[in-house]
């Protein structure tokens, strides 16, 4: 027999889907029936009946079946004949053993022998039910459902203490427990190395009002309090949850120090790219007003017949355009702007050739100590850029030296590990080349630490400094892929290490510039596109002044139409790199290369920018020309570019 049959006109649906009916009595229960006889399994059922408890039932009575049921019909109880011709009840029982979760068994037979009942609830029956006297089944029923529910309620709700209780031991963050009154009741691990590393108590490291926050809590029952503690340069922050049932509160801690360091490296990072962005925007416009000044002054210097009372004017505005070119050359250092022209280079060979120049600019009174790394491999950066670094960092430590003092310069190869980047966002994992400047100074006082590498930043009296020698160290090492990292104490010194990435190339020996030509005259007609008016009506000028043909545009779409006017005889273009009108220029040197491939270019910048890149071929002297820059620099690269 193995069939499916329903007691009375009530739904036939299992208690976890039904709501509860009155006086607790579950609607709708799934019995699992082993039972071989149709009547007594007839008798059963309307017995059910008679008790209004609605049930969906479904018989069985062997063993493959009742495993069957088991999974599909998930029964909520199982009423067992003792014996069957094939299947028992003590073996129902003991595949119910292995399972984790069951439902009631109740042994329904005709036998009365006390020995079958006994051996039956010893294997796990609820009950025991003979057939004679059926009318107390559906009590029984309930009886064991209840007595079953309330068992897997108890046995959850230990798991759930038995959870809750594991969560503080095997957190990693330290977690205190607090009555109403801020007594300590428990402390896990984590809470106890944390106060042993303080070399304190659990409870001397909570904060000081912790009984009115622990008040706060209960009272309000809210789990957003935090608090923040400040000691041995470790700050802590206290999360706060109470238990209100309980009447304690739980305190997590969490040491927050290297977040809120990253955090502020992170806001310094980014004042720091913002005030190089606006450094550059105004070394870019000043380098175009240079260019003119320095253009035109040139000019009227090369004029033999020029009367000594305007040529000593004119000589002390060349001398004034010199030291405004070197201010903005240190503001585009800063923003990362000036161009670079990197090879791989020996950092031992650097240190070695600005020495002389150091000792001079130094002092007698400051000893300089070398530490050379042997068999440090190259990087690959600009020399004078490198040489510029070891210089201001130099010039910097002897100002803190006022009285004389030890300064010791130091090279070395580092691995950076993953947790080095950890403690400074801005470094990176790898090998790289280490630059340590160090001095016998004063120190940096901590408060104005955060701001060493702002342009225009100073300690110094009115007169005395620019503000940019740290911040163009700054602009340096980040144009090359590097950081720098400060250690001060006061009245014990400063170290500057700068990170520099260690490169596969091998250090070059040097690099000849190209020799100037004499004759920089010619017939050519070149194409000047510069949006700055008056600087490029002074180059035109320039360039016809040795015999050139001009041509000239404010902008890339300005100059398109020109170009195809003249194509024919355009020799060379000569282009400033960013132009408005929505075409740079190197964009528009691609342009007019699709029309004649053998059309030669040359750009102009105050500043280098992305689109500067390899793929222009650029070389300084070559087909780059820097901003500001002197006529016969820009007669010379006219020339060899037309030469090349």
């Amino acid at each position: 027999m193995n069939k499916i049959a329903e007691a009375d006109e009530a739904p036939a649906l299992s208690r976890r889907e039904t709501p509860a009916a009155d006086a607790g009595r579950p609607v709708g229960l799934r019995v699992l029936l082993l039972e071989d006889n149709p009547m007594d399994a007839e008798l059963i059922l309307r017995e059910l009946r008679r008790s209004e408890i609605a049930v969906l039932a479904h018989c069985v009575e062997s063993r493959a079946d009742f495993i069957q049921a088991l999974a599909d019909f998930q029964p909520d109880i199982i009423l067992s004949d003792f014996s069957m011709p094939s299947f028992t009840a003590i073996e129902a029982l003991e595949i119910l053993r292995d399972r984790a979760e069951n439902p009631p068994f109740i042994l329904v037979t005709g036998s009365q022998s006390e020995e079958v009942a006994v051996e039956c609830m010893r294997e796990g029956a609820d009950d025991y039910i003979l057939k004679a006297t059926l009318k107390r089944l559906p009590s029984a029923m309930l009886n064991a459902i209840r007595k079953h529910d309330s068992e897997r309620e108890r046995r959850q709700a230990e798991a759930e203490v038995e959870k809750l209780a594991a969560f503080p031991r095997v957190n990693p963050n330290p977690i205190f427990e607090l009555t109403a009154r801020g007594a300590l009741t428990y402390c896990n691990r984590a809470a106890e190395e944390m106060a042993r590393a303080a070399g304190k108590s659990p409870e001397a490291i909570l904060p000081e009002d912790i009984r009115l926050v622990i008040q706060e809590a209960l009272r309000t029952g809210r789990s957003d309090l935090r608090r923040e503690t400040n000691t041995d340069d470790r700050v802590i922050s206290w999360s706060f949850f109470p238990i209100r049932a309980s009447q304690v509160v739980h305190c997590y801690a969490v040491d927050v120090t290297e977040r809120l360091n990253l955090e502020a490296q992170l806001r310094q990072s980014q004042k720091m790219d913002s005030v190089g962005q606006l450094a550059a925007g105004i070394a870019h416009d000043f380098n175009n007003v240079l260019t003119i000044v320095r253009g035109y002054s040139q000019l009227l210097l090369e004029d033999k017949q020029l009367e000594t009372h305007i040529r000593e004017p004119l000589e002390q505005i060349a001398v004034a355009t010199e030291r405004a070119t070197n201010l903005t050359r240190q503001l585009l250092m800063f923003s990362r702007k000036q161009v670079m022209q990197p090879m791989p280079l020996d950092l031992n060979d650097i240190v070695r050739s600005v020495t002389k120049m150091l000792r001079r600019i130094l002092g007698e009174d400051i000893c300089v100590h070398f530490h050379y790394s042997p068999h440090l491999p190259a990087i690959f950066g600009d020399d004078g850029m490198i040489e510029q670094i070891i210089l201001n960092l130099a010039v910097n430590a002897r100002d803190a030296m006022p009285r004389g003092g030890n300064l010791t310069i130091g090279t070395n190869t580092i691995d950076i590990t993953p947790e080095h980047t950890r403690v400074n966002s801005e470094a990176k994992v790898g090998q790289f080349v280490c630059l340590r400047i160090s001095d016998s100074g004063s120190g940096i006082p901590a408060e104005i630490l955060p701001r060493i590498f702002e342009p225009f930043f100073t300690t110094k009296g009115v007169g005395k400094g620019t503000g940019l020698g740290l911040a163009t160290v700054y602009g340096i090492v980040k144009q090359h892929h590097g950081w720098v990292e400060v250690l001060t104490e006061r009245g014990r010194g400063t170290t500057f290490r700068v990170f520099l990435p260690a490169s596969a190339s091998v250090a070059d020996a040097g690099q000849s510039e190209l020799e100037a030509h004499e004759d920089c005259y010619g017939s050519e007609t070149i194409l000047v596109v510069e949006d700055e008016p008056e600087l490029r009506n002074m180059v035109c000028e320039i360039l016809r002044q040795y015999g050139y043909t001009t041509l000239s545009a404010g902008s890339g779409p300005e100059a398109v139409p020109i170009w195809r006017q003249h194509a024919a005889r355009v020799d060379l273009l000569l282009t400033d790199m960013v132009m408005p009108g929505n075409m740079s220029g190197k964009e528009l040197a691609e342009r007019l290369k699709v029309e004649n491939p053998r059309l030669k270019s040359i750009f102009t910048s105050g500043y280098s920018v992305e689109v500067m890149a390899n793929d222009l071929g650029m070389k300084r002297g070559l087909n780059f020309l820097q901003k500001p820059y002197h006529p016969r620099a820009l007669l010379k690269v006219v020339r060899d570019c037309l030469d090349s």
